[in-house]
């Protein structure tokens, strides 16, 4: 049987060194990013969904390998 595991908030040496960089440089993970050469604030939400892969139900169905993020 085939199964997806999401783990949030894990912690991989990867991803607390990452959360450290982010208290360090005073980045607050509700502040909308500002993309300075086109001059317009982007949400945080707005650029999850612009830089999540999409697809379809059956694609998801056949995708069966194993991914670490």
């Amino acid at each position: 049987m085939y199964a997806t595991q999401i783990l949030f908030n894990h912690d991989l040496p990867e991803v607390v060194e990452f959360r450290q960089s982010i208290v360090e440089q005073g980045v607050n993970g509700t502040q909308p990013l500002f993309i300075a050469n086109e001059g317009k604030v982007v949400s945080l939400e707005d650029d999850f969904m612009r830089l999540t892969r999409k697809c379809t139900i059956e694609e998801l169905q056949d995708n069966n390998e194993v991914v670490f993020f």
